[in-house]
């Protein structure tokens, strides 16, 4: 017997909305390779909206610009050589500085450094990142800040595996030499090391392996003596797993939201003010090298939504729900909006979406699985109200989420698949 769906129009009965949802995936030209070591993401607010760009890592030049707004990727110009002759891979990461540019290292064993202009487009190559005590390159677990403190801006940069530390100075474009990252249970800063700046005169600096997580004072160039709690090293699968390859984080109100990596989908927040851990959903695939972290825009209710990269040569991009959202009708109840699905149960996957909203607008339509994983997606422009035809395609039994997302409205249907 052909699969049924059926579809509860009432909106407020979906209590499992799925806080990961698969989005389109980073394209594949136009190098043809696959996210890997050295890919990272960084967001950029604009005119526009919210812009996320990308590397894609894996000893190629791709550079991409991801619109939050139109779930659409566009080719930038190419990661250049530069006089240090390399592409892009382990050890490369880029950091925004609040204004036009994007600074980037180059990794893949160089000191390459340049700065990538977002209004313009263009690329130029600043002074190399210095060769330091160690005369180290830069590999994986590199990592970089951008700190404003009310004067002249500063990239801070932790070297992989060596840990030295350095910071650049945006305005004279010098160098500065700054004490070694601490040694502390493990000799190197390995792949998935990472760094995350508080906003105010801290950065945090995550030791991957080690777990062990060390603060550096920007207002006294120093690091505190002692660590502060690390990562767990058990997450709730009761598996002890170290950090590794793919490990990132980024800052956001108090806390730090981090990826474990090392083939593991474990996803932790850091709070700063308590030095305590805890554990958020798993990313419904393992990230490995390759993988990265992005805060995106405002999510519906007033949460935040993050957007990463699994890495690990899967192309798949995903974005992540904070906490404290209601699952259903996040935004646009009562007048603001009606939502509904006919017929009822629908046969072939094939029915109508009727709407009625407060004022017409791009909407981008939604099907995932409980995992989050989108099968299915439409983006259209919609008038006050009317309707959409579905073609949901063939689906196997179970619940599945209509996500109805517009500049000003947010809904979720459930939809149940019944043989």
């Amino acid at each position: 017997m052909k699969a049924l769906l059926f579809v509860s129009t009432a909106i407020g009965l979906c209590l499992a909305q799925p806080r990961w949802v698969q989005m389109n995936s980073v394209p594949n030209p136009p190098s043809g390779r696959a996210v890997s070591d050295g890919a990272w993401l960084e967001p950029v607010s604009g005119a526009s909206g919210l812009v996320i760009y990308a590397a894609k890592g894996n000893r190629t030049a791709d550079f991409y610009a991801y619109s939050v707004a139109d779930d659409s990727w566009r080719t930038m110009p190419s990661v250049p050589l530069g006089a240090e002759n390399k592409t892009v891979d382990e050890g490369s990461r880029g950091v925004f500085d609040g204004d036009e540019g994007i600074y980037v290292t180059k990794g893949n064993n160089s000191f390459g450094f340049h700065r990538f202009n977002v209004a313009t487009g263009e690329w130029s190559q600043l002074p190399d990142v210095p060769a330091g005590p160690d005369s180290s390159r830069l590999r994986g677990g590199t990592d970089l800040v951008y700190v404003e403190g009310g004067g002249p801006g500063r990239v801070y940069l932790l070297k992989g595996q060596s840990g030295e530390f350095c910071r650049f100075d945006v305005v004279s474009q010098t160098w500065a030499i700054l004490p070694h990252a601490p040694i502390g249970g493990e000799p190197l800063w390995g792949f998935g090391s990472w760094l995350a700046y508080d906003g105010t005169s801290r950065i945090l600096a995550h030791k991957a392996r080690a777990n062990e997580l060390w603060v550096f004072d920007v207002v006294a160039d120093s690091w505190l003596a002692a660590p502060k709690t690390g990562m767990p090293l058990v997450g709730r699968g009761g598996q002890a797993m170290q950090s590794g390859a793919g490990g990132c984080a980024e800052w956001f109100q108090g806390s730090v939201y981090a990826l474990k990596g090392n083939s593991s989908p474990e996803l932790w927040q850091y709070f700063s003010s308590g030095d305590s851990w805890r554990q958020l959903e798993d990313v419904p695939l393992a990230v490995g090298g390759g993988g990265a972290l992005a805060l995106g825009d405002s999510a519906p209710g007033g949460a935040r939504y993050s957007y990463a990269l699994v890495g690990s040569s899967r192309p798949d991009f995903w974005r992540y729900r904070g906490g404290g959202v209601p699952a259903i009708g996040e935004r646009g109840l009562g007048s603001l909006g009606r939502v509904s699905v006919v017929p009822s149960p629908l046969r072939e996957g094939k029915g109508v979406l009727n709407y009625s909203l407060s004022g017409s607008g791009v909407a981008r339509l939604s099907l995932c699985d409980p995992t989050g994983r989108r099968r299915w997606h439409h983006r259209v422009v919609l008038p006050d109200s009317g309707q959409v035809p579905l073609t949901l395609g063939r689906l196997g039994p179970g619940t599945y989420f209509l996500l109805v997302e517009t500049g000003a409205y947010s809904s979720v249907l459930r939809v149940v698949v019944a043989r």
